[in-house]
């Protein structure tokens, strides 16, 4: 995906000032975004390839959310997520590995399935003891009458 190396580590104290409320997908700075050289990205909810309800978190919303970031040198992603569409999750990587800024990526929860895909954008990785990722082989699942799966 890339050829920069990632510094994987463990931190303790998980971060826990986010509101229980707050949308899935959550953008921070100090001053205003188009000048603000640090943002902090919340990840935490399903992947998606289209945005079905509050919960979900799209490559479209991620690349949409970011051009108000375009001095950022610093791209702190915390993620929080069961994973979903590695489609939309292979996007996510791939908009936040095309911006120039350095990448620190912060698993609070769990970065399971596609949002492990997600965390490997980060020049640096940062676990926290009680979090978890989970790789995995591709899944499918089918669809159809005995006919059709015959």
């Amino acid at each position: 995906m890339s050829d920069h190396k990632n510094t994987l580590e463990f931190f303790q104290n998980t971060p826990t000032d986010r509101a229980e409320d707050a949308s899935c997908l959550t953008f921070r700075c100090e001053g205003e975004p188009a000048t603000a050289t640090t943002v902090d990205i919340d990840l935490y909810g399903i992947i998606e390839d289209f945005a079905w309800d509050e919960d979900s978190l799209t490559a479209k919303q991620l690349a949409e959310a970011l051009k108000d970031y375009p001095q950022a040198k610093t791209i702190v992603l915390n993620i929080n997520s069961p994973g979903g569409s590695v489609f939309a999750a292979a996007a996510m990587y791939q908009i936040l590995n095309r911006h120039e800024a350095t990448k620190v990526v912060r698993i609070d929860g769990m970065a399971f399935s596609a949002a492990s895909v997600v965390a490997m954008v980060g020049d640096e990785i940062h676990i926290g003891e009680n979090a978890m990722m989970m790789i995995h082989n591709p899944s499918v699942v089918a669809w159809g009458d005995a006919a059709v799966l015959s």
